[in-house]
């Protein structure tokens, strides 16, 4: 269901996801394992609410990956309907989760907390929000 010319393997020791006058998130992968990249919003999804990514560790999990300034309230929405998406795909046979790197943490942070809940109840996902999108373990990021 998700087009091939949407995705990239990697087996870099850096996976790295960018977004042009964005932020970035980075991958460490020391083992050199099998990554796939997937460019979610615009190309999977396009005119609707996406995530920018979904990176997979090959057989480990998916991570919706959103890339964002300081509208995390809108960024993890974003996140949602990617899982929702994988869900409908039947693509919920890894384990899931959600960031989101910006810019700017949110002062006011119940919007956050609460996300954090639904995503947690309804696909058994955690939800992290970073400001630094460097060294990042995806592993470590989709356990509950």
């Amino acid at each position: 269901m998700i087009p091939p010319e949407c995705t990239r393997e990697s087996t870099d020791s850096n996976i790295k996801v960018t977004e042009p006058r964005s932020t970035s998130a980075v991958f460490v992968n020391p083992g050199r394992d099998a990554y796939l990249v997937v460019r979610f919003d615009g190309c999977v999804i396009k005119e609707q609410v996406a995530c920018d990514f979904i990176v997979e560790k090959v057989g480990v999990g998916r991570l919706a990956v959103e890339l964002k300034g300081c509208d995390v309230a809108h960024a993890t929405a974003q996140i949602e309907q990617a899982l929702l998406f994988l869900k409908k795909a039947g693509m919920l046979d890894l384990p899931v989760g959600g960031l989101v790197v910006c810019s700017r943490y949110p002062s006011v942070d119940t919007t956050v907390q609460r996300m954090k809940q639904k995503l947690a109840k309804t696909f058994r996902a955690p939800l992290t929000v970073k400001t630094d999108g460097r060294d990042l373990d995806l592993a470590t990021l989709i356990r509950l």
